[in-house]
């Protein structure tokens, strides 16, 4: 199941936790399917705000959820409660049906933007982040999420608390990666200019690999950004939320499935277990939460 700390989806996440779900027996095995008009992509899992020591934190912000008033009971799938995870706008909905293939998942896999779930339970937890956990899914149960029709009012404004936790630099991190970042961001101004410069620098001065080589007694991260040995999405992740904060810019790690492959016997989207990701959220005035994909492909 997902709630394991070694699946890299739990309230704690340690660099390679994440790699250990691509790579270990299972890594064909089915983790979700999605029955979806268009490609899901992304999907998160969870997103986490304190780094220290090699481990991302969630947020300890964590408030149950109860089904919401019976205007849109209509909505929500036969047998299950509606819970609004943002508030109603009255805009037009579509659904994404997610069936989770093991039991034991506690992560509900959400979509950025995500504004409402319904799922066979009395109560979901939701934490500042967005991420949505449940402790009663029946094994075998699906749930279903709902997107805006028409994209682009997910803006909602940051408190002044929340972005000075997410433009937080790990404590005593190495000066030397304050200066990468002010060499990256040379010239860049807007949050939107400063997120393209991270992913170009890192397409252009690192490589990918399953797996990377830290020294003993190094960083791994500190090692990671000036070093530049490959490694996987993690680090890269890491590195671009940390250099994303160096910057000002609010960023979040977050991990979750991709799901782009097409079953087209069965018409559903398919996410395996190797297609487990860690990628990062950063927040721009002017668009919103934004996904920022750091990992070279």
């Amino acid at each position: 199941g997902g709630g394991g700390g070694w699946g890299g989806f739990s309230d704690v996440s340690r660099l390679g936790s994440v790699l250990k779900r691509q790579l270990g027996p299972e890594d064909e095995k089915v983790a979700l399917r999605v029955v979806s008009a268009k490609e899901p992509g992304y999907l998160r899992g969870r997103a986490y705000v304190t780094y220290a020591d090699s481990t991302w934190q969630t947020s300890s912000e964590v408030s149950g959820l109860l089904p919401v008033a019976p205007a849109r009971a209509g909505t929500a799938a036969f047998g299950q409660s509606l819970f609004a995870l943002k508030p109603e706008r009255g805009q037009e909905w579509t659904p994404m049906d997610m069936w989770p293939a093991s039991a034991g998942w506690r992560e509900l896999f959400l979509p950025l933007g995500a504004v409402a779930v319904s799922a066979p339970a009395k109560t979901l937890s939701v934490d500042d982040q967005g991420g949505a956990t449940c402790d009663e899914m029946p094994p075998g149960a699906g749930y279903r999420v709902f997107l805006p029709s028409k994209p682009g009012n997910g803006r909602e404004p940051l408190s002044p608390e929340m972005r000075r936790r997410l433009t937080e630099p790990p404590k005593g991190l190495d000066p030397r990666v304050a200066r990468l970042a002010r060499r990256i961001f040379a010239g860049r101004e807007t949050p939107a200019e400063k997120m393209k410069a991270v992913e170009e620098y890192f397409a252009r001065h690192h490589r990918y690999a399953l797996g990377v080589t830290i020294p003993a007694g190094k960083d791994p991260l500190t090692y990671f950004l000036l070093e530049r040995p490959d490694a996987h999405c993690e680090y890269f992740a890491t590195g671009a939320a940390v250099l994303l904060r160096l910057g000002g810019v609010p960023a979040r790690y977050v991990t979750g499935l991709i799901a782009s492959e097409w079953n087209s016997v069965g018409r559903y989207w398919v996410a395996r277990n190797k297609n487990a990701h860690a990628w990062v959220e950063a927040y721009d005035p002017a668009r919103g939460w934004t996904l920022v994909e750091a990992t070279p492909s």
